[in-house]
């Protein structure tokens, strides 16, 4: 009969510390989880070689007699739409991807004719200039640095299965019912595109310049 008290005190005291450990475990914080990087996806912004001239200045004139006594070659200096075209275009996409991966983002360049993903953030873009009316028009371009003021509209739309982000524009076709370069763009009002300027002497610095204001805008959340 002396011996129940100390049994039961003893299976108390081992209630009591199994308690406490059940207690310590549930206070311990669990370690933070890495938090997973935002995807964007990036499609080539538009520039079509056709809506790219080229210079009538002196030097392109002299050139282009030239060219009509000596084999065309890199010595003559003849510039290229389509290559200045693609340049321009791959100085964007590779200046945004750049910036947005040390934002932090994963960024990707989807090959032309992906099929847009349904989850994550996709931008897009076009080149654009005005005309005297103040009218958007797809860009022509001069091969010339600061030939031109450009602009170029810029869409961030956020992914869903349910549905394909909207067209970014419209172009006022010709008579034949073909683009034409430097047709009339309406942007559509659904695409929420934003307009920046391309400004400058130098339009390889403006282009990298835009890259890093477009980047902040894609990487500032929306309020």
């Amino acid at each position: 009969m002396q011996r129940l008290p100390a049994i039961a005190m003893l299976m108390l005291l081992a209630a009591c510390l199994l308690t406490r450990g059940a207690l310590a475990q549930d206070t311990v914080a669990a370690p933070p989880q890495p938090q997973p990087r935002r995807i964007v996806y990036l499609n080539d912004f538009e520039l079509d070689a056709a809506d790219v001239t080229l210079n009538t200045g002196p030097r392109q004139r002299v050139g282009h007699l030239l060219g009509n006594i000596l084999p065309r070659g890199p010595l003559l200096g003849e510039p290229d739409p389509a290559a200045r075209s693609r340049q321009i275009v791959s100085l964007m996409s590779q200046s945004l991807l750049a910036d947005l991966q040390h934002a932090g983002a994963d960024a990707r360049l989807l090959p032309p004719g992906t099929p847009v993903p349904t989850a994550g953030t996709l931008v897009r873009g076009i080149f654009l200039s005005a005309d005297e009316g103040n009218r958007l028009r797809r860009a022509v371009i001069g091969l010339q640095s600061g030939q031109a003021k450009l602009q170029v509209a810029v869409a961030v739309d956020t992914l869903s299965p349910d549905a394909l982000p909207a067209p970014l524009y419209t172009v006022t076709d010709n008579a034949a019912g073909k683009p034409v370069p430097g047709a009339i763009v309406t942007m559509n009002p659904y695409a929420a595109a934003a307009k920046f300027v391309l400004d400058g002497q130098d339009l390889d610095a403006a282009i990298k310049s835009t890259a890093k204001k477009i980047t902040q805008q894609v990487m500032t959340p929306a309020h």
